[in-house]
């Protein structure tokens, strides 16, 4: 594994797909084809859902980078959301 690589990286050969590509797949797969960008809220609900799948991959050791910028934003708005 490496910042540039790991186990599901490999499956999806990463080295011959843009980054745009691989937003694109990211978003339809999750929001259905593209049905729940239909409100901020879906959206809102969606950039979450990678937030924290991002975090589960850096804790079980698939990826060795921890979830940062924006993204670390929507980790601490739920834990509040949990924790009030």
């Amino acid at each position: 594994m490496s910042k540039l690589s790991n186990e599901y990286a490999d499956v999806i050969f990463i080295d011959d797909m843009p980054k745009s590509v691989l937003a694109a797949i990211v978003v339809s797969l999750i929001s259905c084809g593209g049905d729940w960008l239909d409100t901020p809220e879906n959206i809102l609900a969606i950039r979450s859902r990678i937030a924290f799948e991002w975090q589960s991959l850096y804790m079980c050791g698939v990826v060795p980078q921890k979830p940062r910028g924006k993204m670390t934003e929507f980790l601490r708005d739920e834990l509040v959301e949990v924790q009030g």
